[in-house]
Parts: structure tokens; sequence; C-alpha cells
């Protein structure tokens, strides 16, 4: 399969937000080993170091960059327990750990390294770091490029002495770093691109682009191994006589509506933080936690609503029937006993009025 470089683009485009969130887990071990650089130089400061005043200084400076770490390690590690995957959030962690740190090389680069260790330092440093980032292209020229402006420049101001050779060292860093990071780009996104493909097959949906079964079964069992929440909404929904549809309008035209029912669906549960799911033919399953009971009935019987006032050519209508089990202990029953709960609370529905929701409430604690 050949990848192009637009198909690429286009994919960290689409994915940027979970492709920023897979960069914590690498932040998280940098922080982490930044952390301990930072004591070990602390301690041999304190130790080696005469000057008291300097001393001091390094030291109130080594504490506030030790703080700031620990408050963003402290964070990653939130984030990536409780899956809180924010865009914006994710960007900002993002560019200040890498603006740090590149703002570091470029101070130890100028002020501290040796004329004769500072070349391989700002070389090596400046082109390994926007490897170790999934980033898009843009951005890894564009850091590049600054860093290796930014370093001349200071190098200009502070070792006119050393500007000559420090010339040398940026474009170098150019030369060498660009092809180097715009390679690793391409092997890093193509990886990512063919595995999301792979789990595209293996847990969507393709009529709906919904989750398929299998993608449900793993989120479920997940949601209930850990689960921290007050209560559990498990619904099970069935478009009510569908297969008259069919008969009538013909598969094509069937598909057609789960497509664009799916799409309303899908739409319905951003906007109420629920999982939903197609397992096949007209039948969707819902989750939700932490949902008072009052607020789950008033849900159900929203897609209800919603669902009978759509029209589909302008003249073909549908409704639907859901069964549904709510618990505010779900730890207590098997996946297999709560969905037959529900499945039979939906067999009471289709059997009776149908175009409507029955829901079983867990009474005990």
């Amino acid at each position: 399969m050949k990848i192009s470089q637009e198909m690429l683009d286009l994919f960290f485009t689409d994915n940027k937000k979970s492709l920023y969130f897979s960069n914590l887990k690498i932040i998280r071990g940098m922080l982490f080993f930044l952390m301990i650089f930072i004591s070990m130089f602390s301690f041999a400061s304190f130790h080696l170091l005469e000057n008291q005043f300097r001393v001091n200084r390094l030291l109130i400076i080594f504490l506030t960059v030790f703080i700031f770490y620990l408050s963003i390690y402290i964070l990653i590690i939130k984030l990536i327990k409780h899956n809180i995957n924010i865009e914006f959030l994710n960007v900002i962690i993002n560019y200040t750990i890498i603006l740090t740190l590149l703002a570091s090389i470029i101070i130890i680069a100028i002020f501290i390294a040796p004329i004769t260790t500072r070349p391989t330092f700002f070389l090596l440093i400046n082109v390994l770091t926007p490897s170790m980032f999934i980033l898009s292209r843009k951005e890894i020229i564009s850091i590049n490029l600054v860093t290796s402006c930014v370093f001349l420049l200071l190098s200009y101001l502070f070792r006119q002495d050393a500007f000559i050779d420090d010339s040398y060292i940026a474009i170098g860093s150019i030369v060498i770093g660009l092809p180097y990071n715009l390679l690793f780009y391409r092997i890093k996104m193509e990886d990512a691109y063919i595995k999301k493909l792979y789990y595209l097959q293996a847990y969507q949906d393709t009529l709906s682009d919904l989750p398929n079964r299998r993608a449900f079964l793993a989120k479920i069992q997940t949601s209930l191994n850990n689960f921290n929440d007050n209560t559990l909404l498990f619904a099970i929904l069935d478009l009510d006589n569908f297969k008259n549809i069919n008969d009538k309008y013909g598969h094509t035209f069937g598909d057609y509506i789960i497509k664009e029912y799916s799409l309303r669906l899908r739409n319905f549960s951003d906007e109420n933080q629920i999982f939903v799911s197609r397992i096949g033919g007209d039948e969707f399953i819902l989750f939700g936690l932490n949902y008072p009971e009052k607020k789950a009935k008033e849900l159900l019987q929203e897609i209800v609503d919603r669902t009978r006032l759509f029209s589909f050519n302008n003249d073909v209508k549908i409704s639907i029937s859901i069964g549904s089990f709510f618990t505010r202990n779900p730890k207590k029953y098997v996946f297999d006993e709560i969905f037959n709960i529900a499945d039979e609370s939906l067999y009471k529905v289709k059997t009776t009025t149908k175009n409507n929701y029955e829901i079983i409430i867990d009474k005990t604690d």
C-alpha cells in the first residue's frame, strides 16, 4: 500500500488530538529523568561550588524548574490515568515542554557548555529533540529553524569570538536535523496511519462508522472493571418495523437510513457523553455513567422523541423501541446479566407499544 505525503498530512490534521495525547507519555518519561538530573546537578553544585551567592542563586533556579516540571508531571499522570484528552490542553503541554527544553538547550550551549563540547551538545540535542515527539512537518521545520536562529542571535550578542564557529554549528543542525526529523516524521506517521486502519477494520462498523460489537464489548468491560462512578445506564435500541422499509424501498435505502440515523445518534452521544455502538442490523447499544435516575429516563425519552421526528426522503418515518437497565451498583453484575435484563425490557416494549422505552431500575444497593 502506497501512502502519499498528502495522506499523512491529512491524517495528522484529523488525528491531531490523539497524536498530541500520545506525546504525553513521552513527556512524562522525559520529565522524570529531567527531575533526577536537576536533583543531581543541585547536589553537585551545593558541594562543589565555593561561591555561596552563586550556589544559592543556582539552587533557587533549580528548585523553580523542578517544581515547574513536577507540576506538569503530576498533571500528565492525571490526564493519562483518567484518559482526559483535551486538544487545547494537549497542545499547551506539548509546546510548553518542547519550548522549555529547547530554551534550556540554547542557554546551556551559549552560557554554560565549554566551546569544545558546545557543537556536539547543540547539534545532538537540536537534531534529536523534535524526533522524540509526534509533530507536524511545519512544526518540525519551525522548531529546527527557530532554535538555530535564536542560538545564532545569542551567540552574536554574547559570544562574538565564537560566532563563526557557532554559525557552522547552526547551519549543520539545519542541514542534518531537517532531513533526519522529516524522515522520522514520515516513519511515525506511516506507522500510526497503518495502525489506525487496522483499528478501524477491527473496531468500527463500516456502514454506520459507529464502534462495532467488538469495540463495545471492550469498552463496557473496561468500564465495569474500573467503575468509579455512581450509576450505570445500559440500553438496547431497535428500530421498529425496519424489515418493512427494506422490503418496500430496498436494502440500499435501508442502509442509507442506518447510516443517517447513526450519524444523528453519534451526535446525540457526543452531546450527552454516552457511548453508542451498532451491534448489527438495526440494533444499537448505548451506556452512560454517572447519570441520575431521572436524567437517565429523560435521555431515553429524548431518543424516542428525536427518532420520531426524523424524516427520510421527506416521507419515510421511523420509530425506535428501547429496553434499558439502570443500576447504582453494576459491579455486582457480570455483563451478560446486564445485557439480558435490558434485552427482556426491550422484548416487553416490542411486544406491546413499540415507539417507546422501558427501563428496569435496580433498587438494591
